[in-house]
């Protein structure tokens, strides 16, 4: 008896580990990074920009006229030109600097790399 209770529990672990075939994702996994932004839309103006604005085009930082030569993300322009490098650099938490204060969320990071990955439009 314990051995067909102990034989039952096997085969249900291994059958709730495999692939459903109801499962919506590829393959019967988890979600994928490339699945992560499916259905979403991000543009500059309408949701990149604000974040860009109260995080990193701010007096010292990425504004024009900045003394530290670091570029300009006051406008569309200087972040489209950058956005691999901005999406690394947040993506790995070098930017915003922890000196700063200032964070991003987790949706935040997302959506900027939504919107890269989207090819950064306007």
């Amino acid at each position: 008896m314990k051995q067909s209770i102990f034989l039952c529990l096997v085969f249900w672990l291994i059958m709730g580990c495999s692939s459903d075939s109801s499962d919506p994702t590829p393959g019967g996994g988890m979600e994928g990074e490339n699945d992560a932004c499916e259905g979403t839309s991000f543009t500059y103006d309408s949701d990149i920009s604000s974040i860009i604005n109260t995080n990193c085009a701010l007096s010292g930082c990425h504004v024009d006229g900045n003394t530290q030569g670091l570029p300009d993300f006051s406008n569309y322009q200087g972040v489209f030109d950058r956005r691999t490098n901005v999406n690394s650099r947040i993506a790995s938490g070098n930017m915003p600097p922890s000196s700063s204060g200032l964070s991003l969320t987790d949706a935040q990071k997302a959506a900027i790399d939504c919107w890269v990955k989207a090819g950064a439009p306007e």
